[in-house]
């Protein structure tokens, strides 16, 4: 579909604002709908974080259905889009901090070759749909093992 924005970012803010439109009568077009679903959810940088509301509805009429069976009025229905797309646009708007480097931290605290390994997954499964994201997440598994072999060396 060309008339779809480019940027990652882009894209999730224009499900989210047609997600809005199918909840206050308006529509959104169905082939759009499941390309950016099918898209998001296969992103290993989106599909944790995309709401329930696009993973479990595969038609916008079946997200509309939904909506109104959370609220008859629109006000409640924008705001829990809002709400539920907050996470997911919060991390894809944090460009200054890598997302991988928590995970590593947190994966390297113990230092066990399996943790070391699921980092190392992480960063591979990135290759193809966020190749920056994976050199970060690579270059700061790198960089931490080689510090705390240094550290447990008493090598500054």
């Amino acid at each position: 579909m060309d008339d779809l924005p480019e940027s990652l970012l882009d894209r999730v803010r224009y499900l989210q604002n047609g997600i809005v439109a199918q909840a206050t009568d308006g529509a959104m077009s169905e082939e759009a709908y499941a390309l950016l679903r099918r898209e998001l959810m296969n992103d290993p940088r989106t599909k944790d974080l995309l709401p329930d509301l696009v993973r479990t509805n595969r038609h916008p009429m079946a997200v509309r259905g939904d909506l109104q069976r959370l609220s008859p009025s629109w006000q409640p229905r924008r705001e829990h889009i809002w709400k539920s797309f907050g996470p997911l646009l919060d991390r894809l708007e944090d460009a200054a901090v890598a997302p991988a480097d928590e995970h590593v931290a947190e994966t390297l605290a113990s230092f066990d070759p399996e943790g070391v390994h699921r980092a190392w997954a992480k960063a591979l499964d990135r290759r193809t749909q966020d190749p920056e994201g994976a050199v970060t997440a690579a270059r700061s598994l790198l960089e931490t093992v080689c510090k705390r072999i240094l550290d447990e060396a008493g090598v500054p």
